[in-house]
């Protein structure tokens, strides 16, 4: 009967994991309020703990809990998420659950030393998930990060139709 059950189990939490943000540190990693636009159902505060995103070039890292997402990587300067994004990235579609990590996503220079939301967008076989990171936006390019990991996924440009309206 365990070894049944094992793999059932095992199944049953990957069907009901929507995606991580790995790379930067998000504002929560929370999937029951991944479905609430703009950044999962959570905002910015004063206290909010920011980590530096290089504009030249940085990573966003994911963990997919679904065998396929359309992904859109996306940053605002308006810490209140309600508009500004600006698309930084194609869209990349990934085949295959795990990890996926795009080493340099540029950012527009203009947001060099300024506060910011850079946002992950799913479109997944749930619809639409966001997760986000509050951010320093700093000049230069980030470093290499042994972090910054792939599964054994497929990923190609793809999804016109999702985009990061201002």
């Amino acid at each position: 009967m365990t070894r049944v059950l094992l793999p059932l189990l095992a199944l049953a939490s990957v069907a009901t994991a929507h995606f991580s943000l790995t790379l930067p540190p998000p504002l929560s990693d929370s999937d029951e309020s991944e479905a609430t636009a703009p950044c999962g159902g959570f905002s910015i505060s004063s206290s909010t703990k920011t980590t530096d995103f290089y504009v030249g070039g940085d990573a966003i890292g994911m963990k997919n809990g679904h065998p396929q997402s359309n992904w859109l990587f996306r940053a605002t300067t308006d810490l209140t998420a309600a508009g500004g994004w600006t698309q930084l990235f194609p869209i990349v579609m990934q085949t295959g659950l795990g990890n996926f990590c795009e080493p340099q996503i540029v950012v527009p220079g203009n947001f060099t030393g300024k506060k910011g939301i850079v946002s992950v967008v799913a479109h997944s076989p749930d619809g639409l998930l966001y997760v986000c990171s509050a951010v320093n936006f700093v000049s230069g390019t980030a470093p290499t990060r042994s972090d910054c990991k792939n599964a054994t996924i497929t990923a190609t440009h793809s999804d016109p139709s999702l985009t990061a309206p201002n």
